[in-house]
């Protein structure tokens, strides 16, 4: 079960603290679904945390990991 995340604010954009990445984006649509919308975004901008700030989180063959470094003396 996943913690609540801590949220930031930056330049009055709501972000979740410690995110590996990040997009901005503006509505394009909104769109009525039952008791819900679905919104559609376009990426204005984007970025990352760095390589060193954080993993990834990966899903593969049907499960979750992480990427790690590979060890010292190893080809990549």
């Amino acid at each position: 079960m996943f913690r609540s995340p801590a949220i930031g604010y930056d330049a009055g954009l709501t972000s979740v603290a410690g995110a590996v990445a990040w997009l901005e984006c503006r509505m394009v649509d909104r769109i009525p679904a039952g008791d819900h919308h679905i919104v559609l975004a376009a990426p204005v901008r984007g970025g990352h945390g760095g390589r060193d700030q954080s993993r990834p989180l990966l899903y593969h063959d049907r499960r979750y990991t992480s990427v790690t470094e590979p060890k010292e003396g190893t080809k990549p």
